[in-house]
């Protein structure tokens, strides 16, 4: 019984530090794509593509970041493989507001593309920006497939071909049904601003085809993808 506390003390303990530090990350985050979109405005335009998918990578690669940003994508991908109640929480109360605001903003850049779609490509995106990120061994296999050429330890490298590989993603074709279109263009005229405290977190994919994957833990399920 005393181990049983010690341990849920600890997790809660590192989900308290985590949340800290989303909470700042993403702070700095809705900052900068509050100015983005506000100095294209001024510029009788609309923020891009680019200076959006900038933002998302900021906290990950600045050169500043790249310890806090390698734990990001640890608590990211740990939600993906093992969810447990704090890294839930953690991503519902700082991650998923910021992750509306994107998308939201994408809508803007993108008025063409079906908000589905921009779902599935945020989703895609948030993975592989973590999975870029944690690629930091010695025996990189990228680095073994290229013969040295791309070498993912190059922050500003990787920062430009995920910034173009990103970029190019979200503007391509959609072969997806646009759903509601009323909803998605509402949406997408949402002023860019903190989600209110009692909105509920809506899960608009489909359903996790990951159970197959085995459980880190005997005692834990595989989560859902957040």
């Amino acid at each position: 019984a005393l181990a049983k506390y010690h341990l849920g003390s600890k997790e809660e303990l590192v989900g308290a530090v985590f949340a800290k530090l989303a909470e700042r990350v993403n702070g700095s985050r809705t900052l900068a794509l509050e100015t983005v979109c506000v100095q294209a405005k001024q510029a009788g335009t609309i923020a891009s593509v680019e200076q959006i998918v900038k933002v998302f990578l900021e906290p990950y690669l600045a050169p500043n970041e790249q310890t806090h940003g390698e734990l990001l994508a640890q608590v990211l991908l740990l939600n993906r493989l093992s969810a447990s109640p704090v890294t839930t929480k953690i991503m519902i109360e700082h991650f998923d507001p910021m992750a509306r605001k994107i998308i939201d903003a994408l809508a803007q850049a993108l008025p063409g593309t079906p908000m589905r779609t921009l779902y599935w490509r945020y989703n895609i995106m948030a993975t592989t920006v973590a999975m870029s990120v944690m690629d930091k061994a010695r025996e990189s296999r990228l680095l073994r497939l290229s013969e040295g050429i791309a070498d993912p330890a190059n922050r500003t490298e990787l920062a430009t071909a995920l910034t173009d590989f990103l970029s190019a993603a979200m503007r391509g074709p959609s072969s997806m049904p646009a759903g509601n279109a009323k909803r998605t263009r509402e949406r997408s005229r949402v002023a860019i601003k903190p989600e209110p405290a009692h909105r509920e977190s809506v899960d608009h994919r489909e359903p996790d085809r990951a159970q197959s994957i085995p459980a880190l833990s005997p005692r834990r399920k595989v989560g859902r993808l957040r």
